[in-house]
C-alpha cells in the first residue's frame, strides 16, 4: 500500500508525517513557552467583589421643619423657583415667644437699672468709711494735743502749788515767830497782823493752785471718756457701714447672677426668634412649600414648611463587603462600580477609591466608602443600587490561579 501511495503521489510518505510531526511539536513547544511564560509575567487584578451597596449624597435635600407651634406670616419663595444662600423663605410668628421676648427684656432692664443703683449705694458707702477713717484721724489728733495741754498745765500748776505750799510753811513759821514776839510786846500789832495776812495770802492762793490742779485732773479724765465715747460711736458708725456694705454686696452678686440668667434666657429667646426667619443655607430649587388648608394658617410642630434640592450635590459609594474578604480591603485602593440604572458596557462603569472601612459591623454587615472619581459623567441620585469590585493587588497570572485554586477550596464544605 504505501508503495502504491508513494508512485500515486510522487513522495515518500514517511518523510512527510515526520515533518508534520516536527512541525507541530514545534508549534506545541512554542505555545507551552508563550503560556509559561505569560504565566510568569502577565498581571492581573486581583479584587473583592461587591454584589449590595447604593448611592449616598453628600449634600442631601434640605428639609426645613417647624421648630415650634407657629402661624404662617409671610412667603416669599414659590414651588421651582431658584434660592440662593441668604434668601429668606418664609416667615412663621410664634406669640408666646415674642411676648417672652419682652418681658424677659423689660426684667433685664430692671435688673441693670437696680444694680447700677446698687453700685451707686456702694460707691457713697465707700465714702463715708472713708470719711469715719479722717474723722478718727482728726479725734486721735485732737486727743492728743488735749492731752498734752492738760499735762503741761498739771505739771506747771503743780510746781506752782509745791511753790506756794514752800512759802505758806515758811510764812507759818514767821508767823508763830511773830506771834511769841507779839505776846512779848517785842513787834507791833500792825506788823504782827501783816504777818498773819500774808499767811492767809499764801493760804488762798494754794487752796486756788490746788482746785486748779484738781480741776485739770477731772479735766484729764473728762477728756479721755470723750474721746473714748467718740471711738466708741465711729466704731458703731463703721459696724453699721460694714453690714450695710456686706448686705449691698451680697445684693449686687444677688442682681449680677439674676442678670447672667437674664441674659442667657434672652439671648434663648432671640435664638428662638430668630427661628421664625427661614433662610435658605444652600443655592438650589424650591421642590416643595408648605401650604395649610386652615384659615388660621396654624402650624405644628417639626411640620414639613420647605424643602430645597441643592445645586451642586456631590455623591459617594457605600458598599457591603463580604465578611471573609475584609482582610484584604484597604483605604486608598481603587475600586470599580456598575450602576443598575445604567447599562455599564453603553455607559461604562464609575471609577473610585476606597476612603473609609468600617471598625465593626453595621448591621450584621462590613461596609466601606467609595468615593466617585468620574460621578460627572452621570445624573447619580441618593439610593441608586450600585455593584462591582475593589481592585487588592495586582498579581502574575501563576500567583492569581494559586490563590483562587485554594481560596475556592477553603470555601467547599468539609
Amino acid at each position: 500500500m504505501i508503495t502504491d501511495y508513494a508512485i500515486l503521489y510522487g513522495e515518500d510518505y514517511p518523510v512527510k508525517t515526520q515533518r508534520f510531526i516536527l512541525w507541530f511539536f514545534r508549534l506545541l513547544l512554542l505555545f507551552v513557552l508563550i503560556s509559561m511564560s505569560l504565566l510568569f509575567t502577565v498581571r492581573i487584578n486581583d479584587t473583592v467583589s461587591f454584589a449590595q451597596g447604593e448611592i449616598i449624597s453628600q449634600s442631601p435635600q434640605l428639609n426645613l421643619k417647624a421648630p415650634f407651634e407657629a402661624q404662617l406670616s409671610k412667603m416669599y419663595v414659590r414651588e421651582g423657583q431658584k434660592v440662593r444662600t441668604g434668601d429668606t423663605l418664609m416667615v412663621i410668628y410664634n406669640e408666646a415667644n415674642s411676648r417672652a421676648y419682652t418681658a424677659q427684656k423689660a426684667e433685664r432692664e430692671y435688673l441693670e437699672k437696680k444694680l447700677a443703683s446698687v453700685q451707686s449705694l456702694l460707691a457713697a458707702l465707700s465714702k463715708k468709711k472713708s470719711e469715719t477713717g479722717v474723722e478718727n484721724s482728726i479725734n486721735s489728733s485732737d486727743r492728743n494735743v488735749d492731752v498734752q495741754n492738760i499735762q503741761n498745765n498739771i505739771l506747771t500748776l503743780d510746781a506752782q502749788y509745791k511753790l506756794q505750799q514752800q512759802k505758806l510753811n515758811n510764812a507759818l513759821e514767821r508767823n508763830r515767830a511773830d506771834s511769841i514776839l507779839y505776846q512779848k510786846d517785842m513787834l507791833s500789832k500792825i506788823e504782827y497782823n501783816a504777818s498773819k495776812d500774808l499767811v492767809n495770802d499764801i493760804r488762798e492762793s494754794v487752796n486756788i493752785i490746788k482746785s486748779e490742779l484738781q480741776k485739770q485732773k477731772v479735766q484729764q479724765q473728762l477728756s479721755a471718756n470723750e474721746f473714748a465715747s467718740k471711738q466708741h460711736q465711729l466704731a458703731l458708725k463703721n459696724i453699721a457701714l460694714e453690714e450695710n456694705n456686706q448686705s449691698l454686696r451680697q445684693l449686687q452678686i444677688d442682681l449680677e447672677n439674676e442678670l447672667i440668667k437674664a441674659n442667657e434666657n434672652l439671648e434663648l429667646l432671640s435664638h428662638e426668634l430668630a427661628k421664625q426667619y427661614l433662610i435658605a443655607n444652600t443655592n438650589g430649587t424650591v421642590n416643595f412649600i408648605f401650604t395649610s388648608k386652615q384659615t388660621t394658617n396654624l402650624i405644628n410642630k417639626n411640620d414639613l414648611l420647605l424643602s430645597i434640592s441643592p445645586d451642586k450635590n456631590d455623591f459617594y459609594a457605600k458598599v457591603v463587603l463580604p465578611e471573609n474578604d475584609m482582610q484584604y480591603v484597604k483605604t486608598t485602593m481603587r475600586a470599580h462600580l456598575q450602576l443598575d440604572a445604567y447599562y455599564h458596557l453603553e455607559y461604562g462603569i464609575i471609577q473610585g477609591n476606597v476612603t473609609y472601612i468600617s471598625a465593626r459591623k453595621e448591621n450584621d454587615k462590613f461596609y466601606a466608602f467609595i468615593k466617585l472619581n468620574n460621578a460627572k459623567n452621570f445624573q447619580l441620585k441618593s439610593g441608586y443600587n450600585v455593584s462591582g469590585e475593589i481592585i487588592t493587588d495586582k498579581l502574575v497570572l501563576f500567583r492569581y490561579f494559586i490563590k483562587k485554586i485554594f481560596k475556592d477550596f477553603d470555601k467547599k464544605p468539609s
